[in-house]
């Protein structure tokens, strides 16, 4: 099992790969076109997929990990999937996010950027529908004394 990927022809390199163990053996996390409509087709967007990774713990990790490396390891003899560690699912992690950016569209990365400045001004109270519904129904502060 010590080869278990094997070079194919054509340009396949997106972005530059990173390394995991799986079984056993070193295997490239490599990003490519199949990869992102894989991701697309299980998360709705690229989008989607990188701010689920980003969040680690506190998201669902196992299953971006898992998607991921299905996305981006290929071309094994058996599932990626059975051959993870759940123990080295942070490990994982590391290796998809840098491979995955690396490989993303500028436009994706741009609009996660947006995102995650938007997270970043929302405000504190956790609830914000009243803000959006006082817009829309043109509400405003009552004035002093009233």
């Amino acid at each position: 099992m010590a080869a278990l990927q094997q070079p194919s022809d054509g340009p396949k390199l997106v972005g530059a790969p990173s390394w995991i163990e799986l079984g056993g053996s070193r295997v490239q996390v490599l990003f490519d076109m199949e990869s992102f409509v894989y991701i697309e087709e299980r998360w709705g967007s690229l989008k989607a997929y990188w701010e689920e990774l980003q969040k680690g713990q506190e998201g669902r990790m196992y299953t971006a990990v898992r998607d991921g490396i299905a996305a981006a390891v290929r071309d094994l003899p058996v599932s990626s999937a059975s051959l993870m560690d759940p123990a080295q699912v942070v490990e994982y992690a590391n290796a998809l996010l840098p491979a995955f950016m690396k490989a993303m569209p500028s436009v994706v990365q741009e609009a996660a950027a947006e995102a995650q400045a938007r997270e970043a001004d929302r405000p504190l109270t956790g609830d914000d529908s009243s803000i959006s519904e006082s817009s829309a129904s043109g509400w405003h502060p009552p004035t002093s004394g009233a």
